[in-house]
């Protein structure tokens, strides 16, 4: 089952440090966690000014990366601007 750890999975350090194996291990051990913080997502048709990068062409719609904020939950922002299609939001709102 998603979530849990079978006592027969193989863990990292059953074998030597940095081999493929054990990072074969890790990536199996991570991919088997579930993420359960909260996650908040802005939606919004407000363009915002960028922080860290070039600026963006604002009559597309973006979403920001996942963001961890000081109290562990997930935050990220879904910019739509008028016009867009609801097929197109659907499809960023629904971005992983």
């Amino acid at each position: 089952m998603k979530g849990e750890t079978r006592l027969d999975t193989p863990k990292p350090g059953d074998f030597p440090i940095g081999s493929p194996e054990s990072r074969a291990a890790a990536r199996m051990l991570m991919r088997s966690r579930v993420d359960n913080r909260k996650r908040f997502q802005f939606v919004t048709n407000v363009s915002f000014p960028d922080l860290d990068g070039p600026p963006r062409d604002r009559s597309k719609p973006y979403v920001t990366p996942w963001t961890e904020t000081g109290d562990g939950c997930l935050m990220r922002l879904v910019y739509v601007p008028n016009g867009t299609d609801d097929e197109t939001e659907n499809r960023l709102l629904a971005t992983p």
